[in-house]
């Protein structure tokens, strides 16, 4: 037999079955959120699990079923709702909370330029602002020096002209959109020592050779009207050589060198940035003119234009010279000989005489060539010789000392001073005998002080005296007493000089 529950047993299973209550307390984190923040459920209190929805403007937004709506959903003035429904059997309302999105503030960064600034350069600040809602923007600017408003400043820029070494400058930047201002950004910076300037160098001469004294020239200048001073060091083919003297002697450089200088101003408290002046190139030095020598000794001994000084280059480059001939104004035809340098003699054989002879004769050093020097002579007869730095002439038989002028005149030369400034020798008398013609050279020791010769086969003197030349007080200085004795085969010797 079934049996049945009292009522009041019934009604005690029944209120047993009822879901427990979900309780809680629902917001919306942050409560004035802006377009950046994240709307956040938050659920106070709460019991039980709840299922969330969300809506915008009061329109499902289906796809938000979380606890959170990214900020990227949200614009400005929208209203965002959220409903949590209890879930897993748990009883109560559905609850509801909802924010508007009020406006984003904007915010600005700023850096100031140049980093480090010197006396001499503006201060500039550079701002970046951004709104989050897009807003156009103003920015409002504001400086302060050494903590002080400079009242006037309201711009990015602060004028060199106005700041001064040592002090600390600040820029406070303000953004503000229709609604109002927003973060503003700071940024500070101390003024330094401005750098001096090099304001002109040069190397000078511009033009410089292996004995070129090279100066340098500079000046500079301070912003900060400081005294300033200049340093030097010279460079040689890029390498420095710590030299720094305002000069470059020329025992440092030779021919092809490429000289430069770095040039650094300072002005006691920094350095400023080294200027490098130059190159100045070591140019070739042209050799020198050679100094020459050329006398005929007559027609029976070859020509020889002679250098008589061959002086080293300066740069220490081998010398070579080239020899052209004239004969009688014109270009010498014929073949030459060397002696010494190719091409500087002319062969006996090629002599006549009463030729005017000229040498010309330039050096190179293979890159540039001296000036041309030229020498002339006259070719001589056979009765003339070039001793000792005298034209020898022997005279006609029976020629007096009168005749001396004329004889020399004859010869295109001119008549020495009777009295020569020549001590008589034995190898002197030995080659005058030997260009003349004769066997030998004698003293006859007598008083007057000349020369004779005579020929072979007279009268007198007789034996051995015949084809000789005789002094008379040999060891004398010579004089041109010209005509000695009274005998016709007797030839005076003369001296002369061009």
């Amino acid at each position: 037999m079934r049996h049945l529950a009292s009522p009041v047993i019934a009604t005690a299973l029944l209120l047993g079955c009822q879901p427990p209550g979900a309780g809680g307390a629902l917001s919306i984190y942050p409560e004035a959120p802006e377009t950046t923040d994240t709307l956040v459920a938050v659920m106070a209190d709460a019991t039980a699990g709840y299922r969330y929805t969300w809506s915008q403007d009061d329109a499902s937004v289906a796809e938000l079923t979380e606890g959170h709506v990214p900020a990227e959903y949200t614009t400005r003035g929208e209203i965002w709702t959220v409903r949590a429904t209890p879930v897993d059997g748990f009883a109560g309302e559905t609850l509801e909370a909802s924010v508007t999105i009020v406006d984003a503030r904007p915010s600005v960064s700023v850096v100031l330029s140049p980093a480090e600034p010197g006396g001499s350069d503006d201060l500039v600040a550079i701002a970046s602002a951004e709104d989050p809602d897009g807003d156009a923007l103003t920015l409002e600017w504001s400086w302060t020096a050494d903590g002080a408003l400079q009242v006037g400043l309201t711009e990015d820029t602060v004028p060199a002209s106005m700041t001064a070494y040592g002090e600390l400058w600040t820029v406070t930047v303000t953004p503000s959109d229709a609604s109002g201002a927003g973060t503003s950004g700071e940024a500070s910076v101390e003024i330094g020592n401005a750098l001096p300037e090099v304001t002109s160098a040069s190397i000078s001469p511009e033009e410089a050779y292996t004995d070129t004294t090279l100066t340098i020239t500079a000046a500079a200048s301070d912003p900060d009207g400081d005294s300033t001073s200049i340093s030097t060091e010279w460079i040689i083919d890029g390498i420095a050589t710590g030299i720094t003297d305002s000069t470059l002697s020329p025992e440092w450089t030779k021919k092809g060198h490429l000289i430069t200088a770095s040039v650094v101003p300072s002005d006691g408290a920094s350095e400023g940035a080294a200027l490098t002046v130059g190159p100045v190139e070591i140019l070739n030095t042209p050799p020198d003119a050679p100094e020459l020598s050329l006398e005929s000794d007559g027609t029976d001994e070859d020509l020889i234009c002679e250098i008589i000084s061959v002086d080293s280059d300066l740069d220490g480059d081998t010398l070579s010279y080239d020899f052209e001939w004239l004969v009688d104004g014109a270009k010498w035809p014929g073949s030459t000989e060397t002696t010494i340098w190719t091409g500087d003699t002319i062969a006996a054989a090629d002599l006549s005489a009463s030729q005017e002879w000229t040498c010309m004769v330039t050096a190179s050093d293979g890159e540039d060539l001296s000036s041309q020097v030229t020498i002339t002579t006259m070719t001589m007869s056979s009765n003339v010789t070039y001793r000792s730095g005298y034209y020898w002439v022997r005279a006609t038989y029976a020629a007096s000392s009168s005749d001396h002028s004329s004889v020399c005149q004859s010869m295109g030369l001119q008549a020495t001073d009777y009295e020569v400034s020549l001590t008589w020798d034995a190898t002197l008398l030995a080659d005058l005998s030997s260009d003349f013609g004769y066997t030998s050279a004698g003293d006859a020791n007598d008083a007057a002080t000349s020369m004779w010769c005579y020929d072979k086969g007279s009268s007198y003197p007789t034996g051995n005296k015949e084809g000789t030349c005789e002094t008379h007080n040999f060891g004398s200085a010579y004089t041109n007493y010209g005509y000695w004795g009274s005998y016709s085969n007797q030839r005076p010797v003369f001296t002369c000089t061009k």
